[in-house]
């Protein structure tokens, strides 16, 4: 495979085989096993230099390719190419068994009393907003108790 240099950026993070990634600025991802023999010295020349060219060298095992070295480049500037943006962040939308096992888990809790013991400072508020958003799924209207 032919040397690629990229500029890097700061976005780096190791997984939980140990290998390590980092992102140059058009947000590609690229990765370094962590059986690298100069695993070290590849990983440490990048976080160490941030916002630099460098040019990456690859060969090939079995089909896929890898980095075999780093290299800073202080001559060749690649041309600057538009950074991928991601599509607006949705909220996380749970399934209707897990919204029903909270609502279970919750009301159970009133019911008890363990969530006053669970929750001291905010069990009230904690309350307010079960029985608020049980009555917006449901047809149960909740009314509020006047004191005598």
């Amino acid at each position: 495979m032919e040397p690629e240099v990229v500029v890097l950026s700061r976005e780096t993070r190791i997984d939980d085989y140990k290998n390590f990634f980092f992102k140059d600025k058009a947000g590609n991802e690229h990765k370094i096993g962590a059986k690298r023999t100069n695993f070290d010295e590849l990983c440490n020349l990048i976080v160490v230099n941030p916002d630099k060219a460098v040019k990456l060298t690859y060969d090939e095992y079995k089909g896929r390719s890898y980095i075999v070295g780093v290299a800073i480049v202080a001559d060749e500037l690649p041309e600057p190419t538009a950074v991928k943006t991601s599509a607006a962040h949705t909220p996380q939308q749970y399934a209707p068994q897990e919204i029903g096992m909270w609502f279970n888990n919750l009301c159970a809790g009133i019911r008890d009393g363990s969530i006053e013991r669970d929750f001291p400072k905010s069990h009230v508020y904690i309350k307010q907003q079960v029985y608020k958003m049980m009555s917006e799924r449901t047809s149960i209207k909740f009314k509020k108790e006047e004191e005598v």
